[in-house]
This record gives C-alpha cells, structure tokens and sequence, in this order.
C-alpha cells in the first residue's frame, strides 16, 4: 500500500479503464515475430559495427548488412540501432554545456491549467476613408525630388516648385 492506496493490477487498470484480463493477456502472450526476428538482428548489427570500427551510421550499416547477407531495411536498421544503443560516428563533436549534479534538488513540476485560448475580437467596422495626401507623403521621402504627388498621381516637379518653401 503507498499512501493508503492499494497497489496491484486491478486497481491500476480501473484507473487506466482497461480490463485486467487484458493485462494478463499481453502478459501470457507469446513474442511477436518481429520481437524474435528483432532479438536475432540486434546481435548481428551490433558484431557488424564492432567490425567497422564503431563507425558506421544507419545507412552504411544497413548497406554493410545487406552485402553480409542480412535480409534488413534501411528504417528498421535505424530502429534495431537506436534499440541497441548504439550510433555512427559525427564529424562534429557534442557540445556538453551542463553537468547536472545528481544529488541537487529537482525542480517539481507543478500541475497548472492551460491558458485560456486567445480571442481576437473583430475590429470594429468603420467605413474606409479614402487616402489623402498628407497621410501619404510621409512615405514619399524616398522619391527623387523631381517628383510629387497630385491627385491624379506623381508627376514631374520643375525647379521652382523644388525651391518652394
């Protein structure tokens, strides 16, 4: 019992909403065929890397594989790899920056609701008000200073309109 609660299959399952004989069941159950076929690869793999130096990545010990005979994909040489442990060699090294210290206190996590979703409510509606010239020329600084804007569009400016306070 941990904190007055009963531990055990039943209890457990009750909570997960699964019945027990579902547990005993995969419990009983024979290995699959890919667990069988899965525990005969790994060792294979693992004495072929060993071979190559602990060197080889997925793909070239998939390719190493398949020219020593081994009936084996790409994907589940990566899978049967990552469930070995084991991983080619990388150019580059793995930056370390933190050590934890096994003995620190560990944060816990606290249990918090998720925000509310944000709503964006709609802009109100106001009627579109046509563009008028001083609300554009702050962005026409960047035109040449022959030009200006009119109501019918830009046109040529002459020198005396330049010079004009």
């Amino acid at each position: 019992m941990v904190e007055g609660r009963p531990l055990g299959v039943e209890p457990i399952c009750s909570l997960l909403q699964v019945a027990p004989s579902t547990y005993y069941a995969a419990k009983d159950r024979a290995p699959s065929a890919r667990a069988l076929r899965d525990a005969i690869l790994i060792p294979q793999l693992v004495r072929l890397w060993d071979d190559n130096y602990r060197v080889y990545g997925v793909r070239k010990l998939w390719k190493a594989g398949r020219l020593a005979g081994i009936d084996i994909g790409r994907d589940q040489t990566g899978r049967l790899m990552r469930a070995a442990g084991i991983e080619g060699a990388t150019r580059s090294r793995r930056v370390t920056t933190t050590k934890a210290d096994p003995a620190a206190p560990r944060h816990t996590e606290k249990a918090t609701a998720c925000p509310p979703p944000r709503v964006s409510t709609p802009p109100r509606l106001r009627e579109r008000q046509p563009l008028t010239a001083p609300s554009v020329m702050p962005a026409m600084n960047c035109l040449a200073p022959s030009a200006k804007m009119s109501s019918s569009g830009m046109t040529a400016m002459s020198d005396d309109d330049i010079n004009m306070p």
